[in-house]
Protein backbone atom coordinates (compact mmCIF):
# COMPACT_ATOMS: atom_id res chain seq x y z
CA UNK A 1 0.00 0.00 0.00
CA UNK A 2 3.05 2.26 -0.46
CA UNK A 3 3.26 2.80 3.30
CA UNK A 4 5.55 0.83 5.60
CA UNK A 5 2.97 1.04 8.39
CA UNK A 6 0.13 -0.47 6.31
CA UNK A 7 -0.48 -3.69 4.46
CA UNK A 8 -3.44 -5.04 2.52
CA UNK A 9 -5.17 -8.42 2.85
CA UNK A 10 -7.20 -9.32 -0.25
CA UNK A 11 -10.08 -11.79 -0.25
CA UNK A 12 -12.00 -12.95 -3.30
CA UNK A 13 -13.52 -16.17 -4.57
CA UNK A 14 -12.78 -19.14 -2.32
CA UNK A 15 -10.65 -17.12 0.11
CA UNK A 16 -13.65 -14.88 0.80
CA UNK A 17 -16.31 -17.60 0.88
CA UNK A 18 -14.28 -19.92 3.10
CA UNK A 19 -13.59 -17.16 5.65
CA UNK A 20 -16.77 -15.13 5.34
CA UNK A 21 -17.94 -15.67 8.94
CA UNK A 22 -14.69 -14.30 10.40
CA UNK A 23 -14.45 -11.55 7.79
CA UNK A 24 -18.01 -10.40 8.43
CA UNK A 25 -17.16 -9.95 12.13
CA UNK A 26 -14.16 -7.79 11.23
CA UNK A 27 -16.06 -5.73 8.68
CA UNK A 28 -19.07 -5.23 10.97
CA UNK A 29 -16.81 -4.01 13.77
CA UNK A 30 -14.96 -1.58 11.49
CA UNK A 31 -18.21 -0.29 9.96
CA UNK A 32 -19.85 0.27 13.34
CA UNK A 33 -16.78 2.13 14.60
CA UNK A 34 -16.32 4.16 11.42
CA UNK A 35 -19.93 5.27 11.07
CA UNK A 36 -20.14 6.23 14.73
CA UNK A 37 -22.56 5.99 17.61
CA UNK A 38 -25.97 4.54 16.82
CA UNK A 39 -24.89 2.93 13.52
CA UNK A 40 -24.20 -0.64 14.63
CA UNK A 41 -23.74 -3.03 11.72
CA UNK A 42 -24.43 -6.71 12.36
CA UNK A 43 -22.11 -9.47 11.14
CA UNK A 44 -25.13 -11.19 9.58
CA UNK A 45 -25.87 -8.16 7.45
CA UNK A 46 -22.21 -7.79 6.48
CA UNK A 47 -21.94 -11.47 5.56
CA UNK A 48 -24.69 -11.15 2.98
CA UNK A 49 -23.11 -7.98 1.61
CA UNK A 50 -19.67 -9.57 1.33
CA UNK A 51 -20.99 -12.56 -0.56
CA UNK A 52 -22.93 -10.26 -2.88
CA UNK A 53 -19.98 -7.93 -3.56
CA UNK A 54 -17.49 -10.79 -3.91
CA UNK A 55 -14.28 -8.81 -3.33
CA UNK A 56 -12.78 -7.45 -0.10
CA UNK A 57 -9.60 -5.59 0.85
CA UNK A 58 -8.71 -5.04 4.51
CA UNK A 59 -6.10 -2.46 5.53
CA UNK A 60 -3.87 -3.66 8.37
CA UNK A 61 -1.59 -1.56 10.57
CA UNK A 62 1.97 -2.55 11.46
CA UNK A 63 0.61 -4.86 14.18
CA UNK A 64 -1.72 -6.56 11.65
CA UNK A 65 -4.76 -4.93 13.28
CA UNK A 66 -7.56 -4.08 10.80
CA UNK A 67 -8.02 -0.31 10.43
CA UNK A 68 -10.29 -0.13 7.39
CA UNK A 69 -11.87 -2.11 4.58
CA UNK A 70 -13.12 -1.73 1.04
CA UNK A 71 -15.55 -4.12 -0.61
CA UNK A 72 -16.21 -3.97 -4.33
CA UNK A 73 -18.39 -5.30 -7.10
CA UNK A 74 -16.32 -5.95 -10.22
CA UNK A 75 -18.00 -6.64 -13.56
CA UNK A 76 -17.69 -5.98 -17.29
CA UNK A 77 -20.28 -4.65 -19.71
CA UNK A 78 -19.40 -4.11 -23.37
CA UNK A 79 -15.99 -2.46 -23.50
CA UNK A 80 -16.11 -1.19 -19.91
CA UNK A 81 -14.69 -2.85 -16.80
CA UNK A 82 -16.46 -1.55 -13.69
CA UNK A 83 -15.22 -1.24 -10.12
CA UNK A 84 -17.98 -0.18 -7.72
CA UNK A 85 -16.77 0.10 -4.15
CA UNK A 86 -17.78 0.87 -0.57
CA UNK A 87 -15.24 1.59 2.16
CA UNK A 88 -15.05 2.45 5.85
CA UNK A 89 -12.05 3.45 7.96
CA UNK A 90 -11.91 3.15 11.75
CA UNK A 91 -12.82 6.45 13.42
CA UNK A 92 -9.41 7.07 15.00
CA UNK A 93 -7.68 6.40 11.68
CA UNK A 94 -9.79 8.67 9.48
CA UNK A 95 -8.09 11.57 7.73
CA UNK A 96 -4.81 9.66 7.28
CA UNK A 97 -5.30 8.72 3.64
CA UNK A 98 -6.15 5.06 4.27
CA UNK A 99 -9.27 5.20 2.09
CA UNK A 100 -7.25 6.49 -0.84
CA UNK A 101 -4.68 3.75 -0.38
CA UNK A 102 -7.41 1.10 -0.40
CA UNK A 103 -8.74 2.51 -3.65
CA UNK A 104 -5.27 2.52 -5.21
CA UNK A 105 -4.83 -1.15 -4.31
CA UNK A 106 -8.17 -1.96 -5.93
CA UNK A 107 -7.54 -0.02 -9.14
CA UNK A 108 -4.11 -1.64 -9.47
CA UNK A 109 -5.58 -5.10 -8.87
CA UNK A 110 -8.70 -4.95 -11.04
CA UNK A 111 -7.60 -2.47 -13.76
CA UNK A 112 -11.08 -0.88 -14.20
CA UNK A 113 -12.08 1.55 -16.92
CA UNK A 114 -14.88 2.94 -14.72
CA UNK A 115 -14.56 3.52 -10.96
CA UNK A 116 -17.80 4.31 -9.14
CA UNK A 117 -19.31 4.66 -5.69
CA UNK A 118 -22.24 6.25 -3.91
CA UNK A 119 -22.25 8.46 -0.85
CA UNK A 120 -24.01 11.28 0.99
CA UNK A 121 -20.81 12.28 2.82
CA UNK A 122 -18.96 15.23 1.23
CA UNK A 123 -15.72 14.23 2.97
CA UNK A 124 -15.80 10.80 1.31
CA UNK A 125 -16.63 12.31 -2.07
CA UNK A 126 -13.89 14.91 -1.68
CA UNK A 127 -11.41 12.11 -1.00
CA UNK A 128 -12.47 10.40 -4.23
CA UNK A 129 -12.08 13.61 -6.22
CA UNK A 130 -8.58 14.08 -4.80
CA UNK A 131 -7.63 10.49 -5.60
CA UNK A 132 -8.86 10.79 -9.18
CA UNK A 133 -6.84 13.97 -9.61
CA UNK A 134 -3.72 12.06 -8.54
CA UNK A 135 -4.46 9.55 -11.31
CA UNK A 136 -4.81 12.40 -13.84
CA UNK A 137 -8.44 11.50 -14.51
CA UNK A 138 -10.17 14.24 -16.46
CA UNK A 139 -13.18 14.55 -14.18
CA UNK A 140 -15.76 12.92 -11.96
CA UNK A 141 -19.44 12.87 -12.92
CA UNK A 142 -21.57 14.64 -11.67
CA UNK A 143 -19.16 16.97 -9.86
CA UNK A 144 -16.80 18.03 -12.67
CA UNK A 145 -18.92 17.77 -15.80
CA UNK A 146 -22.62 17.52 -16.70
CA UNK A 147 -24.19 14.16 -17.50
CA UNK A 148 -25.31 15.10 -21.01
CA UNK A 149 -21.81 16.26 -22.02
CA UNK A 150 -20.31 12.77 -22.06
CA UNK A 151 -22.13 9.82 -23.72
CA UNK A 152 -19.72 7.34 -22.14
CA UNK A 153 -20.55 8.64 -18.65
CA UNK A 154 -24.25 8.53 -19.48
CA UNK A 155 -24.11 4.89 -20.52
CA UNK A 156 -21.78 3.90 -17.66
CA UNK A 157 -24.15 5.34 -15.05
CA UNK A 158 -27.16 3.66 -16.63
CA UNK A 159 -25.38 0.29 -16.72
CA UNK A 160 -24.15 0.66 -13.14
CA UNK A 161 -27.43 1.54 -11.46
CA UNK A 162 -29.24 -1.09 -13.53
CA UNK A 163 -26.72 -3.74 -12.44
CA UNK A 164 -27.16 -2.71 -8.78
CA UNK A 165 -30.96 -2.61 -8.97
CA UNK A 166 -31.36 1.16 -8.52
CA UNK A 167 -32.35 2.21 -12.02
CA UNK A 168 -35.89 3.20 -11.06
CA UNK A 169 -34.75 5.13 -7.97
CA UNK A 170 -31.90 7.12 -9.53
CA UNK A 171 -32.06 10.43 -11.38
CA UNK A 172 -29.64 9.85 -14.24
CA UNK A 173 -29.14 13.59 -14.71
CA UNK A 174 -27.61 14.07 -11.24
CA UNK A 175 -26.86 10.58 -9.90
CA UNK A 176 -29.28 11.25 -7.03
CA UNK A 177 -30.73 8.06 -5.56
CA UNK A 178 -33.68 8.56 -3.23
CA UNK A 179 -33.72 6.45 -0.06
CA UNK A 180 -30.48 4.63 -0.85
CA UNK A 181 -29.78 4.10 2.87
CA UNK A 182 -32.49 2.71 5.12
CA UNK A 183 -30.58 4.22 8.08
CA UNK A 184 -31.16 7.77 6.80
CA UNK A 185 -28.00 9.71 7.56
CA UNK A 186 -25.27 7.06 7.44
CA UNK A 187 -22.58 8.14 9.90
CA UNK A 188 -21.84 10.93 12.35
CA UNK A 189 -19.37 12.68 10.03
CA UNK A 190 -18.77 16.41 10.30
CA UNK A 191 -19.44 18.61 7.27
CA UNK A 192 -16.47 20.97 7.41
CA UNK A 193 -17.22 24.43 6.11
CA UNK A 194 -13.58 25.51 6.48
CA UNK A 195 -12.34 23.17 3.73
CA UNK A 196 -12.94 24.61 0.21
CA UNK A 197 -13.21 21.29 -1.64
CA UNK A 198 -15.57 19.75 0.93
CA UNK A 199 -17.64 22.93 1.00
CA UNK A 200 -17.92 22.86 -2.82
CA UNK A 201 -19.05 19.21 -2.77
CA UNK A 202 -21.66 20.00 -0.11
CA UNK A 203 -22.95 22.88 -2.22
CA UNK A 204 -23.29 20.48 -5.15
CA UNK A 205 -25.16 17.95 -3.00
CA UNK A 206 -27.63 20.65 -1.97
CA UNK A 207 -28.01 21.69 -5.62
CA UNK A 208 -28.73 18.09 -6.64
CA UNK A 209 -31.51 17.94 -4.03
CA UNK A 210 -29.93 15.47 -1.61
CA UNK A 211 -32.04 14.73 1.49
CA UNK A 212 -29.43 13.25 3.83
CA UNK A 213 -31.87 12.51 6.65
CA UNK A 214 -34.09 10.69 4.18
CA UNK A 215 -31.24 8.36 3.23
CA UNK A 216 -30.49 9.83 -0.20
CA UNK A 217 -27.11 9.29 -1.81
CA UNK A 218 -25.32 10.32 -4.99
CA UNK A 219 -23.86 7.83 -7.46
CA UNK A 220 -20.63 9.21 -8.92
CA UNK A 221 -18.07 7.79 -11.31
CA UNK A 222 -14.77 8.43 -13.04
CA UNK A 223 -13.70 7.19 -16.47
CA UNK A 224 -10.16 6.13 -15.69
CA UNK A 225 -9.08 4.63 -19.02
Amino acid sequence: MNDDSLSAAIFTGDSLENNVAQLSEIVASLASDGFGEGKVMSPERMEGRLLREGNLIIALDQDSVPVGFQMQTVFSEGEEDFLYYSRVVRKDQQGKGIGGKLLRVATSLYKPTVVAARSQNPVEISSFLREMESLNVGGVYPFNFPYDSNPRAQESLRVLVSKLGYLGKTDLETGLCRGAYSEGRLGDYEIRTDHPRIQKVEQDLVRFGLDRQGGDAIFYLALVR
